[in-house]
């Protein structure tokens, strides 16, 4: 693993799915506080994390997913709405 000058990795040698969990929420943390830069109020940063988690999440094999290549495609419809549900499901 090497190191850039910022402290971010030039090189990450994936070993795991966890290695792949890591670099999928690397993503969405960036993106997360990319959409809270202009952000001045605790109102608008609420606004703005919470249109987040409501937008469409592309899956692997779509367009827009960050991605190619680092997950497998989902063999089915039902496989990719899986996909969908695991990362929107709601805690109670």
């Amino acid at each position: 693993m090497e190191r850039h000058a910022t402290g971010s990795f030039l090189n990450f040698d994936i070993k795991s799915p966890a290695d792949k969990l890591l670099i999928y929420l690397t993503f969405y943390i960036n993106l997360a506080l990319k959409r809270l830069e202009g952000c001045r109020t605790l109102a608008e940063g609420t606004k703005a994390i919470i249109n987040l988690g409501l937008e469409k999440v592309p899956v692997p094999g779509e367009s827009g997913f960050p991605f190619p290549g680092l997950f497998a495609l989902p063999q089915s419809q039902k496989e990719a709405d899986c996909f969908v549900k695991q990362g929107t499901k709601k805690h109670n």
